[in-house]
């Protein structure tokens, strides 16, 4: 109990800027349950008067009924405000703990021990230590849940996008736990360490001190029942009993239960003052065998009862008869060491009378003398042993692991690992979408939420061309090397844009910038007569500048500054009536030479597109050429033949010629590859395992994550290559070899039309392949996450509720520290307003409180608590009691989880037991 503030404190970890649906908190005009949890949290505020009080001999169970109570106020202590984000939010009420940790995101295919390598009191409270005092000592207790250990292996839990091998139509994100057999494929390993060393007599080959005493492991209240210890042999077993229902009936007495909905009438037939001492129950009907101390019966319904003691009752002591402490819906625990002086785990472990096959344990004792020994650590690792079917566990999105295990009471405890879907970034959109066989339209995204769509690529004709059969699509600059009034050379200007071509403009400090705000431009008309430049941006309409005249240069008429997004593009207008003009034709007069990246000089810089969210589209890769006409190249089928000391390109690959604006037929299934690149730094650990796992490099730091996608060329008819949707590194960009070579791209059986994907940063892709409709070329649909998305795992122990929030809304959780008392340290509490858990005879504030109970005079019966309000002077007290420690939690449960039933008045009685409480207003 020493420990309680400690612990307590923990509830400050939870962390701010939680995204959840806000709620209006009504203020307390009067006294009444309704407005709880006014006046302890009132308009989102956290009253710092409050004080959380428990006896300094109380039960286990209390302590963690007071800590659900305190995460609860912890929860509503929160500030909604409509936020500007795209993205939702998840979160968890009651003891749990998102295993994203501040800035270090859980990633997609991250494993949990790479954020979270342990897991103690001060992350979640169902792992709070305590202490035990026995007649050999005092030792404190604490406990450790890892994910990850040094120098060992763990098989950690992953979220990945994947195919469900046991229902094979499933292709989704999935939090999956690999199967094992080994101690090195466990997917956990809890510790239980006992700081001084749990420490007893040994008698009869017993641990004669540690029996009864009572521990909480993973959330869950155990006593220890039955232990034996083979000193020669170095053998250990330790059994311990749990359950829903704990309660203390006299022989002849009996009692109705209600477990998860049922009723159970339990009576005491007989104990047996034998030895050893036995009792014999009749449950619904029907006689129990003999059981001794820490012996269970599993009813015909799978229920167990089990037996923590048996009291002998003498003549002359107070009462009537013996009396049997036992557990309805109980849980026993046997832990078994075969060699406890060494470091090796045994699979001895049964639950409810069950072999657990994949479980194991390591126990470690110390003999401190031929009489005494002392146990210092009990370890526990477990194998998943997923459902019949499945060769792995695939958790789906609002699930827990438990769920899915064929054994699930191998987790032990109470805990759970929840899996509660992708993070909702928010998502910008691109789509390569067909038109006919022979064209494709592209929409992007821009980081200001502008959409574009515009003609990409097209082979109408025969000819293949970046944009549709009349006009270019342009995203490479020509060249307008310092050109001034008094520069006349015009072999260093050669426009490229021409009239109604489109182009791309993007303000580029590096040639991969994730920071630029992009535009898709068409160039519409001139008017020389008024020096009038017109373009159209495709998003925001219309844009009107005018040129001044360069007279010295006469292949140049003038120049002009274009200013999009805030960004100037200097333009140099080419002189269409000049000798040197070889255009041909009216369509392409006047071109233009655009900075098209913003960076102070036209020299054939390739531009690219930054999309909402950060991700970079590469159009193809495309060089300049040395020829008079500007032909454009890709990288793939280039030449090696070009000026040199033109930036932004790398050396081409030597092959077939390809050129795109039709001066050159290009081959028959000539590719050109679209790429989508996310830089590595923004990445939340720069190392995406896609890129780690599917490259020779050593320096994966500097490399980019790319998704490349080949528009083939067969038969005068355009399409996506499904099998080469690869992912590679930029470092080796125009090396194909360094993709991965075959498609990440899951195909689902209940639509195989479609192959969908996810990439470690959340890219979202589907590829439609229609195989009906006579609609022969493909369509890809991009979502790019607006930030990388992370997984929602959280750790849970015991009930919890999610709250999912809407977008655009944010809520900021109170970082609070509850001031915990022990009611030897409260004195008479009216200072507080008082959060008061346990009855009269467990917390000694309850009587200082007017219009509470007094131990002397408790009214209600075993199986009910109470929920009442008072007034504390000026101050509020609330109590939350029950005739037991088992009722004291079932009623700190309904306080914590208020909203879910219907308080009202000064006082609410609860029944019903913990799985299933009952409210009725007195």
């Amino acid at each position: 109990m020493q420990r309680l503030k400690r612990v307590i404190k923990k509830m400050a970890t939870i962390g701010t800027a939680v995204a959840m649906l806000g709620a209006t908190i009504s203020g307390a005009a009067a006294l009444d349950l309704a407005d709880y949890p006014a006046p302890f949290v009132k308009d989102g505020s956290y009253d710092t008067s409050n004080a959380f009080v428990v006896g300094a001999k109380a039960a286990a169970s209390d302590t963690l009924g007071l800590a659900e109570i305190a995460t609860s106020l912890q929860f509503e202590s929160k500030t909604c405000v409509t936020g500007s984000g795209a993205g939702g939010g998840v979160s968890i009420s009651g003891d749990s703990l998102r295993i994203s940790e501040g800035s270090d995101l859980l990633e997609i295919r991250e494993t949990l021990g790479d954020v979270r390598e342990t897991i103690t009191e001060l992350d979640v409270d169902g792992l709070r230590g305590g202490i035990v005092t026995t007649d050999e000592g005092t030792t404190e207790y604490n406990q450790y849940l890892r994910f990850q250990v040094t120098g060992e292996s763990l098989t950690s839990p992953i979220v990945n996008f994947t195919e469900n091998d046991a229902t094979v139509e499933d292709v989704s994100d999935f939090l999956v736990v690999k199967e094992g057999s080994n101690i090195s494929t466990s997917f956990f390993e809890y510790e239980l360490e006992f700081e001084e060393g749990l420490e007893s007599d040994i008698v009869s080959n017993k641990l004669d001190d540690l029996e009864d005493e009572e521990l909480v492991i993973l959330g869950q209240v155990y006593n220890v029942v039955t232990t034996k210890i083979d000193t020669v042999n170095d053998e250990i077993t330790l059994e311990f009993l749990g359950g829903s229902i704990f309660d203390t009936l006299e022989e002849g007495e009996e009692k109705t239960y209600t477990v998860d909905g049922k009723d159970y009438k339990v009576e005491v037939l007989i104990i047996e003052d034998v030895v050893p001492e036995t009792v014999t129950f009749r449950i619904n009907g029907k006689l129990s065998d003999q059981l001794d101390e820490g012996e269970t019966e599993t009813l015909d319904d799978g229920v167990l009862v089990g037996v923590s003691d048996l009291i002998n009752n003498d003549a002359g002591e107070a009462g009537s008869g013996d009396i049997v402490e036992f557990y309805l819906g109980a849980s026993k625990l046997e832990l078994k060491d075969n060699e406890y002086d060494d470091t090796l785990y045994e699979q001895r472990v049964e639950i409810d009378n069950e072999n657990i096959e994949d479980a194991r344990v390591q126990i470690r004792v110390n003999e401190i003398d031929s009489t005494t020994a002392e146990v210092t650590s009990i370890k526990y690792r477990l194998n998943a042993d997923a459902l019949p079917g499945q060769t792995d566990v695939f958790v789906p999105a609002g699930h827990g692991v438990r769920e899915f295990l064929d054994e699930p009471q191998g987790m032990l405890g109470n805990w759970d690992i929840r899996y509660e879907g992708l993070t909702d970034t928010g998502v910008s959109l691109i789509k390569l979408d067909p038109s006919g066989d022979d064209s494709y339209k592209l929409t992007l995204e821009s980081r200001q939420g502008q959409t574009y769509t515009f003609p990409y690529l097209t082979n109408e004709g025969g000819v293949l061309r970046f944009g549709d059969d009349e006009h270019d699509f342009v995203f490479s600059e020509g060249i307008a090397e310092n050109l001034s009034n008094s520069d006349t050379n015009i072999a260093n200007f050669t426009p490229n844009i021409g009239d109604e071509d489109y182009f791309v403009l993007s303000d580029m400090d590096a040639p991969l910038d994730d920071t630029s705000f992009s535009h898709i431009v068409r160039y519409d008309s001139i008017d020389i007569s008024s020096s009038q430049l017109l373009f159209d941006d495709k998003a925001v309409g219309s844009r009107k500048f005018t040129f001044s005249a360069l007279n010295a240069n006469v292949s140049v008429l003038g120049k002009a500054n274009l200013v999009f997004g805030g960004n100037t593009y200097v333009t140099y207008v080419e002189n269409s009536t000049h000798a040197n003009h070889t255009a041909g034709s009216t369509v392409n007069a006047n071109r233009l030479a655009i900075d098209m990246n913003s960076d102070g000089d036209i020299r054939a810089d390739e531009i690219r597109f930054t999309v909402n969210g950060g991700g970079v589209i590469d159009f193809g890769r495309v060089i300049n050429a040395t020829d008079s006409n500007a032909t454009y190249y890709d990288a793939v089928y280039g030449t090696a033949n070009r000026t040199a000391g033109y930036s932004g390109f790398a050396n081409p690959v030597v092959g077939d010629t390809l050129r795109l604006n039709g001066n050159t037929t290009p081959p028959q299934g000539a590719n050109i590859t679209l790429t989508l690149i996310t830089l590595s730094e923004n990445f939340d650990e720069n190392t995406p395992s896609q890129v780690k796992s599917r490259t020779t490099s050593t320096s994966s730091q500097n490399e980019h994550f790319v998704i490349g996608f080949d528009i083939t060329r067969s038969n005068n008819e355009l399409g996506l290559n499904t099998t080469l949707a690869r992912l590679g590194n930029h470092s080796a960009f125009n090396n194909e070899s360094q993709f991965a070579g075959t498609t990440f791209l899951d195909e689902p059986d209940t639509n195989e039309d479609h192959l969908i994907g996810l990439t470690d940063y959340g890219v979202y892709i589907d590829l439609y392949d229609p195989s009906t409709g006579g609609q022969d070329a493909e369509t890809l649909t991009i979502e790019y996450p607006l930030s990388q998305r992370g997984a929602e795992v959280f750790i849970t122990m015991g009930e919890s509720s999610v709250t999912k929030t809407k977008a655009g809304e944010i809520c900021t959780v109170a970082s609070i520290s509850p001031k915990t008392l022990l009611d030897t340290e409260a004195g008479s509490g009216s200072n507080y307003n008082l959060i008061l858990v346990g009855g009269p005879c467990a917390n000694d504030v309850v009587e200082k409180v007017a219009g509470f109970p007094t131990c002397s005079a408790w009214p209600y019966a075993p199986g009910e608590a109470v929920i009442q309000l008072a007034e504390n002077g000026d101050k509020v007290a609330i109590l939350a009691a029950g005739t037991d420690a088992m009722d004291t939690r079932m009623a700190s449960k309904v306080l914590a989880n208020f909203e879910d039933y219907k308080l009202s008045g000064m006082k609410a009685k609860v029944t019903g037991t913990l799985s299933s409480p009952r409210v009725s207003v007195e």
